[in-house]
């Protein structure tokens, strides 16, 4: 992997630049839905609504984290993620109604996991624990809970 490439996933957001945030979802709804909890919290988001997009949208929108539904269209969630994964190692949250199904394996090497339906409180919690565990973030919050 690119270690320039590396550093930059683990680079922290400036003071007054949030968090970017990858929503990988191809229900519009769902995907609205996520990007109010996001941008309640103070995060910054961009969704995408397929594969194709998200690999597009992953290299222009640098995110710090993406979330990521396994079931879309065209491109499998599974195949953005290996690919993702080749150009970097930011975290990248699961959120799909394939979690806890035994017969779908799960990409391996996820940071996290999140089944559908979810309520926007929980996923908010989640998505702040992950960014704070990944960038090193002790009792500071760059995005304090809005919940």
């Amino acid at each position: 992997m690119n270690e320039e490439r590396r550093d930059k996933a683990r680079r922290l957001p400036e003071a007054i630049e949030p968090f970017r945030i990858l929503i990988v979802e191809d229900e519009f709804e769902v995907s609205r839905l996520i990007g109010m909890a996001l941008e309640r919290q103070g995060y910054k988001f961009q969704a995408a609504l397929d594969g194709v997009s998200a690999l597009s949208d992953f290299d222009e929108f640098e995110p710090h984290l993406v979330l990521l539904d396994l079931t879309m269209p065209g491109l499998s969630g599974q195949e953005v993620y290996n690919i993702i994964r080749s150009k970097s190692d930011l975290p990248v949250l699961v959120v799909s109604a394939l979690v806890g199904d035994r017969d779908v394996p799960l990409p391996e090497g996820v940071t996290g996991m999140m089944s559908k339906p979810f309520s926007p409180p929980n996923l908010a919690r989640r998505v702040q624990t992950v960014l704070n565990e990944f960038y090193g973030i002790q009792n500071e919050q760059p995005n304090p809970p809005k919940l």
